[in-house]
């Protein structure tokens, strides 16, 4: 009994000193990703000529696309801007990118789980694991909708661009 109760409070110190660690190393890391708002890609780009790339958007997609000072110049050409057609083209064919690949974790995790699921005979572990997979099936629900939707969108600048006169070596 003696043994346990020393032990309890070798962890109990054990942890103030990582949650202490843990505490310094949130204050001096550096932040990695920032998440930029269109206002705040305008001004930057009216600020400096630097280009600005691989942004964290709001809903979490990760795109590399750049943005340039042409992009949101208010010059009554902006649409017939090559790099802008460019731009267009690539923010979406990355956005399907992202989504395919996702689908192809997501179906891989889900399969993992279920045999996880299956093997595993101890009754907390399984419910935890059926709450995994749950969050993992409406994931992949949500990202299997964002696939064709961003092909539509494709197909729909296709279209807006002949409508235009774009020549077709710019979204090419």
């Amino acid at each position: 009994m003696f043994f346990a109760v020393s032990f309890n409070i070798t962890a109990k110190d054990d942890l103030v000193k990582l949650q202490k660690k843990e505490a310094l190393r949130r204050k001096t890391s550096k932040k990695a990703v920032i998440i930029i708002t269109n206002e705040n890609i305008i001004r930057l780009s009216q600020k400096s000529s630097k280009k600005v790339s691989h942004i964290k958007t709001t809903n979490s997609i990760t795109q590399s696309v750049q943005f340039s000072k042409n992009n949101y110049s208010e010059s009554p050409n902006k649409n017939n801007n090559k790099e802008y057609w460019k731009n267009l083209k690539t923010g979406i064919v990355n956005s399907i990118s992202f989504y395919e690949e996702k689908v192809k974790s997501l179906t891989s995790q889900l399969n993992k789980l279920s045999s996880d699921y299956l093997r595993i005979d101890y009754p907390p572990s399984q419910r935890q694991i059926k709450i995994d997979m749950d969050k993992t099936r409406q994931d992949l629900a949500k990202s299997k909708q964002q696939v064709p939707y961003y092909k539509k969108k494709l197909d729909e600048l296709y279209d807006r661009a002949r409508r235009e006169s774009i020549p077709p070596g710019w979204l090419r």
